[in-house]
């Protein structure tokens, strides 16, 4: 993907990258239910997350369906920005600054078994 970038138009590469995405979802499906494990884990994604009984047999054809205005849609239901927590690891003395200039909300320096030291 880093070789697109630069070459192409960011927004031939996004498409790209969803066409990567859709083919990555879809045609794995079938080696991902080759063993009674792998089947039995496909059923209790089902009962877990409460899905459909078909989920799996309607999954290609929905994925193939998406388009950029069900996904907007899908996003605006599921996606709250206001409710996101962000947990970002480095160096403090190197990406505290830029960080802090993201003005993405508050900002809590905590140690490694996560107490809050600022």
């Amino acid at each position: 993907m880093r070789l697109l970038l630069g070459r192409l138009p960011l927004l031939v590469v996004l498409l790209i990258a969803v066409a990567l995405a859709v083919f990555a979802l879809t045609l794995q499906l079938p080696g991902s239910n080759e063993t009674s494990g792998e089947v039995a884990g496909s059923y209790a994604d089902i009962i877990t997350y409460h899905l459909k009984d078909s989920y799996w047999n309607d999954f290609v054809g929905e994925v193939d369906a998406m388009t950029p205005a069900k996904l907007t849609a899908a996003a605006k239901k599921l996606v709250r920005p206001d409710s996101l927590t962000w947990v970002i690891v480095g160096d403090l003395s190197k990406i505290e600054a830029g960080i802090r200039k993201l003005n993405l909300g508050e900002v809590k320096v905590l140690d490694p078994d996560g107490n809050v030291v600022r």
